[in-house]
């Protein structure tokens, strides 16, 4: 016998009565009541009704799905979406896969740990670490699943400026105030040093990054050039005719371009080494970044504006304003659809970043924003804030 969906279960909230109730009361049982209160002025009522959906089988996962594309509540979609998130069947995973989820981000909670002013950070490829460098020359590791802080390491140097991680995750690279280099081995309870390169010229490290097999380190210093240092033999290596100073520095995803900004913006290719595409900026660019296909190049300004170049033309062809104070990083996604932003004005913002639209502002913190991060698998994104706090923001 078939199952009549529109009768009272024994989890509905009322299941019969000689009574009829009153005419505004939402107290129909079964499917048609979950459906009567989706059409609630009151939110949590709405978010109720969404939450017994689920207990109805496929026909009420089909009702659900619909609704959770046509919801125009940020509260309510955000109950569906967590009740969609890690559901298995297809038709499920094809409507998330073109649902834009970073339009729900929030502020998801701080780091436990002793207090920290974080410069600088990284996530690890598998998004479980976080890793950030302090001023009092500390690297500290976080445990994103547990929320905690794992351990710190002392490197015995001024601020930690830069930092960056292999693709395996096994090699962990900082740079300092103190043209000093280290190359760490990265375990699960502590980070070990293996090599110390000191970069000949002087100049702060204000950029690590490391090549896509983890054999080559490439460093950059302010008003100076990008070195090339192969890590089995620790000798270095400039670009070929590399003669513009920079004060910005970026890789791309695939580690196969270095580009740098000041007044002059410069495409590095890796492997050849030889300079793949130049073009001038009106003002000099503060923080540079670039997309993962490299068809654009993203400069943060001194007037609080983030530009955006064509590579292929060299024009601006968006400017983002929005912020209120100076820009003090950028990130972008790995799928290359949003840009987020950070700033001295205590805010995060996430950008489209193919209509160059504001998708959201995130508040929380309570001082400058100075380092964010965006996990690889997109779930979250990581920031450091002169507070000393590290704060996790994503679907709460």
């Amino acid at each position: 016998m078939t199952e009549n969906l529109n009768q009272p279960r024994e989890y509905d909230a009322v299941l019969g009565g000689q009574v009829p109730p009153p005419v505004d009361a939402l107290v129909l049982g079964g499917l048609e009541g979950a459906k009567l209160r989706l059409n609630s002025n009151d939110i949590k009522v709405r978010i109720a009704a969404f939450t017994e959906l689920i207990n109805y089988g496929e026909i009420g996962l089909d009702l659900l799905l619909d609704l959770f594309q046509n919801e125009k509540s940020e509260e309510v979609q955000k109950s569906a979406y967590l009740l969609l998130r890690y559901r298995t069947e297809a038709k499920v995973k094809k409507i998330l896969q073109t649902y834009d989820h970073w339009q729900l981000f929030d502020d998801i909670g701080i780091l436990e740990g002793e207090s920290h002013l974080a410069q600088c950070m990284v996530i690890s490829p598998d998004s479980q670490t976080l890793f950030t460098g302090g001023r009092h020359g500390t690297i500290k590791a976080w445990d994103l699943n547990l929320g905690k802080l794992k351990y710190t390491q002392l490197v015995k140097s001024a601020s930690i400026i830069s930092l960056d991680i292999s693709l395996d995750g096994k090699t962990l690279v900082d740079g300092s105030k103190f043209i000093k280099i280290k190359v760490w081995e990265v375990k699960s309870d502590k980070i070990r040093r293996t090599q110390f390169l000191k970069n000949e010229g002087g100049g702060s490290i204000i950029f690590v990054a490391l090549s896509a097999d983890g054999q080559t380190l490439f460093s950059g210093t302010a008003y100076n050039s990008t070195k090339i240092w192969n890590l089995k033999t620790g000798i270095w290596q400039g670009f070929e005719g590399d003669k513009w100073a920079a004060t910005s520095y970026a890789i791309s995803q695939n580690k196969q371009t270095i580009v740098t900004g000041m007044h002059i913006i410069n495409l590095w290719d890796v492997e050849t080494r030889r300079l793949k595409k130049t073009f001038k900026s009106l003002s000099e660019v503060k923080i540079i970044a670039i997309s993962p296909n490299e068809k654009n190049i993203i400069g943060a300004f001194g007037d609080k504006t983030i530009q955006i170049w064509d590579v292929d033309t060299g024009n601006i062809v968006h400017t983002l304003t929005g912020h209120s104070d100076y820009i003090t990083s950028l990130a972008i996604s790995s799928d290359g659809k949003n840009l987020v932003s950070a700033s001295r004005d205590q805010t995060i913002k996430i950008w489209d970043l193919n209509t160059a639209t504001l998708k959201k502002t995130l508040h929380g913190d309570s001082g400058c924003v100075n380092c964010i991060a965006i996990s690889p698998d997109g779930q979250f994104i990581t920031s450091g804030s002169n507070d000393k706090t590290i704060n996790i923001w994503g679907v709460p």
